[in-house]
């Protein structure tokens, strides 16, 4: 008699389980690629605002500056001119300057003894 094989039952074979654990492995890779993309794309759209943000600050501020730049040019420009007619020479200008000078702070004295007075009359009428 020849030998025969041993059939002991149906044969056990995991193809179907590393089929299902492969296409589980692909599809948590796919997802996590997806997050990793979506985040990516926020983080630049938020960083793209903060910038559209610090750019108008500083257009506004550079605006700001251009005009203070121009005002301190003017008050050179006249000022040079000052110097250069030799206003400054003539001792007439110069009285009158110091009287100007004499009269706004003495107009500025008496504010300052208004304002005071006033803050005392509120302080008496708060307590």
């Amino acid at each position: 008699m020849g030998r025969r094989r041993r059939s002991g039952g149906p044969t056990f074979s995991l193809f179907a389980f590393q089929d299902i654990i492969t296409c589980v492995m692909g599809i948590m890779l796919l997802l996590t690629l997806m997050l990793a993309v979506e985040l990516s794309a926020t983080e630049v759209t938020s960083s793209q605002s903060a910038a559209e943000d610090s750019l108008q600050t500083l257009e506004t501020e550079s605006a700001e500056l251009l005009t203070a730049i121009a005002t301190l040019e003017q008050q050179l420009a006249t000022q040079t001119e000052t110097l250069r007619s030799g206003a400054l020479l003539n001792p007439e200008l110069l009285e009158h300057s110091h009287r100007v000078a004499i009269r706004e702070a003495a107009t500025s004295q008496e504010e300052a003894q208004r304002t005071e007075s006033l803050a005392r009359t509120s302080q008496q009428t708060l307590n």
